[in-house]
């Protein structure tokens, strides 16, 4: 039988702390601002309203995860030559276009990544 140190131990026990802290920010801030904005976007421009069923709401929640809960910012679907493009654009989990301060902010409300950067900012 293989023991485990303290330090994995403690290192499993923050990745899982951190785990929740992402969910919740992905059901309680990403997903509201997301039908927020969407809506009032609608609303200008006469389209239908964003549902908040518990299909769309779960479908948010997994690109929430994707994007924001992914340390090292995998599970993408690309061919190699694109796989290498996005992984020399990523940076300690992050994009390099994302700026330093919308870092701190993601990670002060739970957010682990930032792997799909396209100049939107969920909060």
């Amino acid at each position: 039988m293989v023991k485990k140190s303290k330090k994995h131990n403690k290192r499993n026990k923050t990745l899982k702390k951190d785990g929740n802290l992402c969910t919740n920010f992905c059901k309680n801030k990403y997903s509201p601002e997301i039908v927020k904005q969407f809506n009032k976007i609608a609303k200008k421009k006469n389209y239908p309203l964003l549902t908040t069923t518990k299909k769309d709401m779960s479908q948010r929640i997994a690109f929430c995860k994707q994007n924001f809960c992914n340390e090292g910012c995998k599970g993408y679907d690309f061919s190699k030559e694109e796989e290498a493009k996005f992984k020399k654009n990523i940076n300690g989990n992050f994009t390099k276009s994302v700026k330093p301060k919308l870092i701190q902010k993601l990670k002060s409300v739970g957010a682990i990544s930032y792997c799909d950067y396209n100049g939107y900012n969920p909060l």
